[in-house]
């Protein structure tokens, strides 16, 4: 069975990777041969990604990773897939264009999401550099260096994070000197760890700092929530398959599974979205295999991804609680997610009809659905065997 990921994030918003090259290469060491870029409110890396793939013989996917809000549900205080927001509905555009052809409002509206967002980041560095004074710490962020240092697009929290940390061991290089600043910084005088692990101070950073209801927290402005009908349209106009997100808050828990998924079945056909993307490797693997089989069976484009939106570079192959491995028939629903996908960007490079028709459903059921997934294997294994041939004649 050929390993796939369609969800990963790369530094064109946050990453534990260096490059999208290094992405690649990690892929290819793990026999990964279909991934997929998931980058927030963002296209811009779409080229280096397709370039990157075709030396390294993987197939690319082409997908964006956007926030909605219902607000009839927001008022209901209603949770999706967002525990914290209620109404907040994350989606991803699967199999995008590339590259998208989007009107001007359209692109107008990425624009907008994106500025919103940075403009809470600068607000938070203000924060920081406040605390950062009344501590009396002798350092001060500034936004565009930030951007500059660590991000290709979008500065995040994450971003923060990491940028806070390596100033700070960088100016002060003695062991003794950081445990000093961090206890300070922290306002906790017990505070002890080696602070040369880096991955587990920026996780201490987000947490202690940058957290809802911490000294650097800003909330989320509304705005930035555009309707999910009108990100729905615009993933469809890119080109791509509206996808809900299920992260593993949404699974562990549940006492009635069948009812959890029945229901959100039903929500999710009253909003026009056929396709799911499965994220995190903290759910049981029985729970997963419950899940996915449900939405395999009632024809949704069914996807796993690692996400990697923090600073820890795990493994690329999704797996479920204790990384405990995909068995077989949870790699062929994965194998066959990713091949549809493929299939609706191969027939929209033609011109021709892919997964979803112009209004958002869905063209193929049944084993009209099967044959078009044929279409994706086979656009697959043909880069996968000319990646090799290129390899070869390389080495």
């Amino acid at each position: 069975m050929i390993n796939v990921n369609t969800h990963i994030h790369t530094p064109y918003c946050f990453s534990p990777f260096e490059s999208i090259s290094q992405a690649l290469a990690i892929a290819r060491k793990q026999n990964i041969y279909v991934l997929g870029i998931n980058d927030f409110n963002t296209t811009e890396g779409y080229e280096e990604f397709a370039t990157a793939c075709e030396k390294a013989g993987v197939y690319p996917l082409f997908n964006i990773e956007l926030v909605s809000i219902n607000q009839e549900d927001q008022e209901k205080g209603f949770h999706w897939n967002d525990p914290v927001n209620p109404g907040v509905i994350h989606l991803c555009g699967k199999g995008l264009n590339n590259p998208p052809r989007l009107s001007n409002d359209s692109r107008n509206l990425i624009s907008s999401m994106w500025k919103i967002t940075q403009d809470r980041i600068w607000k938070m560095v203000e924060l920081l550099n406040k605390l950062l004074a009344d501590k009396n710490i002798g350092l001060s962020l500034d936004y565009n260096q930030i951007r500059n240092l660590h991000a290709k697009n979008s500065v995040s929290e994450p971003h923060l994070a990491r940028h806070l940390y390596l100033t700070t061991v960088d100016k002060w290089p003695q062991h003794q000197d950081q445990v000093s600043i961090f206890r300070r910084l922290f306002d906790d005088p017990r505070f002890e760890t080696d602070p040369s692990d880096s991955l587990f101070m920026q996780d201490q950073i987000r947490k202690r700092l940058l957290d809802v209801g911490k000294a650097a927290y800003v909330d989320k402005n509304p705005a930035s929530f555009y309707s999910t009908h009108r990100v729905r349209s615009l993933i469809l106009e890119a080109g791509g398959i509206p996808s809900f997100l299920i992260s593993d808050s949404l699974l562990n828990g549940c006492t009635d599974v069948e009812k959890r998924l029945l229901s959100l079945e039903r929500k999710l056909n009253e909003l026009g979205i056929f396709a799911v993307e499965f994220l995190g490797c903290n759910t049981p693997l029985d729970l997963l295999k419950k899940c996915a089989d449900f939405f395999y069976r009632h024809n949704f484009c069914v996807t796993f991804g690692t996400d990697h939106n923090t600073p820890n570079p795990c493994t690329l192959i999704p797996s479920a609680q204790d990384s405990i491995p995909f068995d077989s028939e949870l790699q062929q629903i994965a194998y066959e997610g990713a091949c549809i996908i493929a299939a609706h960007q191969e027939k929209h490079r033609a011109c021709l009809p892919g997964f979803l028709n112009e209004e958002g459903y869905r063209n193929f059921h049944g084993n009209q659905l099967k044959e078009f997934i044929l279409i994706g294997d086979e656009a697959i294994r043909r880069t996968i065997s000319n990646g090799a041939r290129s390899y070869i004649a390389q080495n």
